[in-house]
Order: C-alpha cells, then sequence, then structure tokens
C-alpha cells in the first residue's frame, strides 16, 4: 500500500492501522505479528489498548496461530494480512483493501494523519544474505550463542530465529523458510542506534562464517 506521499507503508505498520477499529469495540484483544516487525507498529497497537502476540514469520504459521488464540487480526511485514474478526481468518488482498478503506472513513484523522503521528525511528530494509541452506540454521544457532554471552536473558527471543528487545531498538538474524538465505532487520531510536545494531550483527556474522557488512545495505 501507497501513502499520499507514494512511500511503501510496510505491512505491520498498516496492521496497526487496521486494529483501531477493532480495539475501540474491544480492548487487550491479542493481535498478531511476525517476528521482523517493527517495535514501532508494537507500541502502536499496544496505545490503542491492544495485546500483541510476536509470531513466526510465515503464511501457515500465522493462520495456525490465529486460529489457536481467536486473535481477531494478524499482519506480515510482507503485507499479509489476516482477519478473523467478521471474515475467515485467511488473508485476501481484496478485503483487505475494503477493510483499510473502511477504517480510514472511521477514522477522523485518517491514514496519512495516523503515519504522521508515528514517532520517528531508523530502520534498515529487510536484509537477505545469500546463505547455503545446509548452513543457514547453524550459523544462526552460532549467532544464538555469541549473543547469550553479550546480553541478558529476558533482552533475547529466540522464536524464530534471534530477535533483541532493546532500549535503543532492536534487530533479528533469521534463517528464511523458502529460500537459501539469511534475513535479517533493525530499528533504532537514533539513526547511530541503527548503525550500533548493524555493527553488532555484522560482527556475529563474521564470527559465524559469514563475509558481510550489513551497513552496506542501510
Amino acid at each position: 500500500l501507497l501513502s499520499r506521499d507514494r512511500n511503501i507503508i510496510p505491512g505491520d505498520l498498516l496492521t496497526a492501522f487496521l486494529a483501531g477499529s477493532i480495539l475501540k469495540k474491544k480492548k487487550k484483544q491479542k493481535i498478531i505479528l511476525d517476528i521482523k516487525s517493527s517495535q514501532t507498529a508494537i507500541k502502536l497497537i499496544e496505545d490503542q489498548g491492544g495485546l500483541v502476540e510476536i509470531s513466526q514469520t510465515g503464511h501457515s504459521l500465522i493462520k495456525t496461530k490465529l486460529k489457536k488464540i481467536n486473535a481477531p487480526l494478524a499482519g506480515e511485514v510482507s503485507g499479509h494480512i489476516f482477519f478473523n474478526d467478521v471474515w475467515y481468518g485467511f488473508d485476501d488482498a481484496i478485503y483487505a483493501a475494503l477493510r483499510c478503506i473502511q477504517e480510514i472513513k472511521l477514522r477522523k484523522s485518517g491514514l496519512n494523519n495516523f503515519l504522521n503521528s508515528i514517532p520517528v525511528s531508523f530502520t534498515s530494509r529487510e536484509i537477505r544474505i545469500e546463505c547455503n541452506d545446509n548452513e543457514k540454521f547453524d550459523i544462526v544457532r552460532k549467532i544464538k550463542s555469541f549473543a547469550s554471552n553479550d546480553y541478558d536473558h529476558s533482552e533475547l527471543l529466540f522464536l524464530d530465529g534471534i530477535r533483541t528487545s532493546l532500549e535503543n531498538g532492536w534487530w533479528l538474524i533469521r534463517a528464511s523458510n523458502t529460500q537459501a538465505a539469511l534475513i535479517a532487520r533493525a530499528e533504532g531510536i537514533r539513526e547511530e542506534d541503527l548503525d550500533s545494531h548493524l555493527a553488532k550483527m555484522t560482527k556475529y556474522l563474521n564470527q559465524a562464517g559469514i563475509s558481510v557488512d550489513l551497513k552496506n545495505y542501510k
């Protein structure tokens, strides 16, 4: 989806927007976001009275979790949106587009004002690093071990690869479900925070045998 100024709206932020009318009807409902989603999207949902449930990335995995916990809404950064409030719990592009139009109408401030109200943060794009299928999961295991020595356990999530939750942002490294690749993403409150996260990730990848500098992908 494009905003009025023709910027692409990531699926996690669009999910936070679409959660508005659902949470207005009933607070403290669980909204599912995939592991690649930004901390910004999580906070936007929480600020609207929702509870965020983080899921592994993947269409079938999210759909299964949606049914298991009976969440009304789920979304992936990639743009898959799953409605389970007055719909069937699977993603459908036409239905999602109609719900987006409905949400714009229901919100007096509209979509662009919602986007303009989001605090500024610095987020990398989704970074894909080529890695042999036979090696990618072992690489992630090594990085989990490195990070466990540097971070408090409460700052780490091993649900799908490794994701940190820090005062100045977060970063993620996981193995792709569908490609011979590793997936990396990071977000910082300030640009220097993002640079710091990318440098740390680069260090771990290099130690694990992957020669790459993530700052080149910023």
